[in-house]
């Protein structure tokens, strides 16, 4: 069956005439792709993509409307209008520009939204300019393998979730999917100890997936109702080359991530709820467990009673030189882990924790050309008052600082003293849910 879209006022885009690196591949690849067109025809197994540098918010989201549920709908450089459009439609967006992004129908009825990021670089005095993502990156292949995946049909999320809720719970379970790809560019420049400069640079990829829950928890009889946020995130950070040693040091090998959610404080009355609910695990190293257990009550009409559902959940996974800690602080919920080896980041510029003997530094086994990733979940929980609910639409702010340590040699006049040196790159993968169905029954 075919599905056509008529709009004599859309003007014809013509895929070829531009050089986004994902229209490039998808073309290569030789996927079968359709693009806005007067009068244009989808056919099933097609991907819908869209160039929202020749097209205005409103046709993204005329087009968006208008094609087949289950065809998938490739957004090519969206600005944050094209992506705030979107947000009518879907349940959970981004809310920045993106160099690209993916919205695929789900078995369940949601949506899964994967959007791949513009890379982060900059030199060791600071961040500089956003560029575009290159063809052998990481984020880029992983952001690819979902478009590759788009065409095999409807998905179903891939998630660690507790068994489904009652019927007469008022909740969305989940709310949807939002996956971020984003790659930082590493870069160091320093004269090592030994023999010449060294000019290091690595590309580290930070693939994140959240998964919100939305509830309404209704106690005294349903007469006392509050909502519940919880927020199941799983990070998947893939690291480049490493080096660490007295010839090289690599900013990625020596690194101090915190990442922090956080409901919107100035529109909603969220309050981050009791432990180990807030942020999971607390601290240590070694082998963890992220687990989150919490009752959502509801008022059964059926019975005239208020009955509760537990949600149970847990992420079991394993860190060998890295440490994980609580970075909560009010409603900002979040992690804190660091590097152990080859250094111990913990302590941030405290250049005593970076060496085992003057000039020296930790070295990893194998000491250079080695890769190295780290993936970890946890789980988030907010809860509000109960005489201030979210009427629909809300952001959640998800900020990162990745601090790469690096070192450099002072030679000076009574011989060389080193020090160590970090650079912050900040990450913004903000995104909105919407509450608008998860309100008391007579509102």
């Amino acid at each position: 069956m075919l599905e056509t879209i008529e709009n004599p006022n859309t003007p014809p885009i013509n895929p070829s005439e531009g050089n986004h690196l994902i229209q490039t591949l998808v073309e290569k690849e030789e996927l079968d792709v359709a693009s806005p067109a007067p009068e244009m025809q989808i056919q099933p197994g097609q991907l819908f993509m869209v160039d929202c540098q020749s097209s205005t918010p409103e046709q993204v989201l005329d087009w968006y409307a208008a094609k087949p549920k289950d065809t998938p709908f490739l957004l090519l450089s969206p600005e944050k209008e094209h992506l705030a459009s979107m947000a009518s439609t879907c349940v959970i967006n981004p809310t920045e520009a993106q160099y690209a992004v993916l919205y695929e129908a789900t078995k369940d009825g949601g949506t899964c939204v994967t959007s791949l990021g513009y890379m982060i670089t900059g030199k060791d005095e600071g961040p500089g300019v956003d560029i575009e993502p290159s063809a052998n990156s990481k984020s880029t292949n992983y952001f690819m393998e979902a478009v590759r995946r788009s065409f095999e049909g409807l998905i179903k999320l891939d998630i660690t979730s507790p068994a489904q809720p009652p019927k007469g719970l008022i909740c969305t379970f989940p709310a949807s999917q939002y996956t971020a790809s984003q790659s930082i560019l590493f870069q160091t420049d320093r004269e090592p100890v030994e023999s010449g400069t060294a000019d290091n640079k690595c590309e580290t990829s930070f693939a994140t997936t959240y998964t919100p829950y939305l509830f309404l928890q209704q106690e005294q009889n349903g007469t006392e109702n509050s909502q519940v946020l919880i927020i199941a995130t799983e990070w998947n950070i893939i690291s480049g080359c490493l080096y660490a040693n007295d010839i090289h040091d690599r900013g990625n090998a020596l690194c101090n991530m915190t990442g922090t959610l956080q409901p919107d404080p100035k529109n909603s009355s969220f309050s981050a709820t009791l432990p180990p609910n807030d942020f999971s695990p607390k601290s240590g190293k070694g082998s963890f467990k992220a687990s989150i257990d919490e009752t959502i009550y509801y008022y059964d009409s059926n019975t005239g009673q208020t009955l509760g559902y537990k949600f149970v959940a847990s992420a079991p996974y394993d860190i060998e030189d890295w440490a994980v800690s609580s970075n909560c602080a009010g409603t900002e919920l979040g992690p804190n882990f660091y590097a152990t080896q080859p250094a111990n980041c913990e302590n941030g510029d405290d250049g005593t924790a970076f060496y085992d003997n003057h000039s020296k530094i930790h070295e990893l086994s194998p000491a250079s050309s080695s890769g190295g990733t780290l993936n970890f979940g946890t789980f988030s929980s907010w809860q509000t008052n109960t005489k201030d609910l979210v009427p629909g639409k809300l952001i959640i702010y998800s900020n990162w600082d990745a601090t790469a340590y690096r070192w450099y040699v002072d030679k000076g006049f009574f011989g060389n003293t080193d020090y160590p040196y970090a650079t912050i790159y900040p990450i913004d993968q903000s995104f909105y849910v919407d509450f608008t169905s998860i309100q008391p029954p007579d509102q």
